[in-house]
């Protein structure tokens, strides 16, 4: 009958949602870490062909590395500043940050690079950044990451282009929170720098208290190299 004709349709739709959400979710999960941190990297040159390669001072990317290390050990494993794009950050897989030069050039406080860094880890842990990457490949390059461990890499540039232009991912104020109060920085620099009102950032700004210096961070010599570290 028509009714019947009408269910089964319904349910093949559905099996045809769900299996790719439920590919990309097991392809994620089964990544090992090398290769994970190599699609990382393929990503990353994908970017850097449409920002120009990160910014080079050494001594402002020793002071970023230095921010990274005394952050969050379950954060980013690594973190660079890009010269050119829109102004934000993401992750990518394989644990690195891309930051926008206005993170280090904008502001008064290295509370606000910090406060990116530990947004990006907070993102990350709550949505593996390969799943995002993968619903938009499709479900053919899924399957092939997991069986032949590649992806095209005119998929990943597409991708690329659109990870520059879309904007970032909600974020849980509570969970931000914690995760600031546990490195012990002031979410109230970060959170004005997101919205200088503070309107929409309310919960944030009321969820931190500092127990680290600005100082204890990085000295002032390391924020004014990490300042410049676009300018060699």
């Amino acid at each position: 009958s028509r009714m019947r004709w009408a269910a089964a349709a319904a349910v093949l739709a559905a099996a045809l949602l769900w299996l790719p959400e439920a590919l990309v979710r097991t392809a994620a999960r089964i990544v090992p870490d090398a290769l994970r941190a190599q699609i990382g990297a393929d990503l990353y040159a994908e970017i850097t062909q449409r920002t120009g390669n990160e910014c080079a001072f050494d001594a402002g990317q020793e002071a970023l590395d230095r921010l990274v290390a005394g952050l969050d050990p379950q954060g980013p494993k690594s973190a660079v500043v890009l010269p050119s794009g829109p102004a934000g950050a993401w992750h990518l897989p394989g644990g690195r940050v891309l930051l926008s030069r206005s993170f280090v050039e904008d502001h008064e406080s290295p509370f606000v690079p910090a406060g990116a860094l530990l947004t990006e880890a907070d993102r990350s842990a709550r949505t593996d950044p390969l799943i995002p990457l993968l619903r938009h490949l499709g479900l053919v390059p899924t399957v092939r990451l997991m069986t032949s461990g590649t992806l095209p890499e005119s998929g990943l540039g597409a991708y690329a282009e659109e990870l520059l232009t879309q904007s970032p991912g909600a974020v849980d104020h509570d969970s931000l929170g914690a995760r600031f109060r546990a490195a012990g920085v002031p979410t109230a620099p970060y959170a004005y720098a997101m919205d200088i009102t503070g309107d929409t950032t309310l919960r944030l700004i009321e969820a931190g208290s500092a127990t680290v210096s600005q100082t204890a961070l990085l000295s002032d010599d390391q924020w004014v190299a990490l300042q410049s570290i676009c300018f060699d």
